[in-house]
């Protein structure tokens, strides 16, 4: 689906496009992984708060330091 939107041209130079694709790429691989590793790790798949609060965390570790970072290249 990706390569089916990022076809023509137009398409990849809009930024919201661009940003679609890309949280719809990651969640494609997070579902990936959850599949892959699910059935040995949990004896039967589920999906509750736990899978849902871990890549929140993460993100949201990553949109901080980010935003530091940037913050502090801004000031300087």
């Amino acid at each position: 689906l990706p390569f089916l939107v990022l076809l023509p041209r137009a398409a990849k130079r809009n930024a919201r496009v661009l940003g679609g694709v890309c949280v719809l790429m990651l969640a494609g691989h997070y579902l990936d992984l959850y599949l892959l590793l699910a059935p040995d790790i949990l004896p039967a798949p589920s999906f509750g708060s736990l899978e849902l609060l871990v890549p929140i965390g993460y993100i949201s570790l990553f949109a901080l330091i980010t935003r530091r970072a940037l913050w502090q290249r801004e000031t300087a």
